[in-house]
């Protein structure tokens, strides 16, 4: 387990139109870690990771975390 940021280049976080913070916690989500950890990874705080993941979710089509897995 990796738990560092993916790169933002990823080819599907940046067609979504990711910012990098975003596409950054979108891949440690990918990876199976919850908003705590990831939060913790990236230095900031939970709310944060949420209101990241509320970006992420209206950029990918998706209702929730299932849902971006499965994209």
């Amino acid at each position: 387990f990796d738990p560092s940021p993916v790169p933002a280049d990823t080819g599907t976080f940046k067609d979504w139109g990711l910012s990098t913070r975003e596409a950054e916690v979108a891949g440690l989500l990918c990876r199976g870690l919850t908003t705590a950890q990831a939060g913790e990874t990236l230095f900031i705080s939970e709310k944060t990771v949420n209101s990241h993941l509320t970006n992420i979710f209206r950029k990918a089509g998706v209702k929730n975390r299932t849902q971006l897995l499965t994209r």
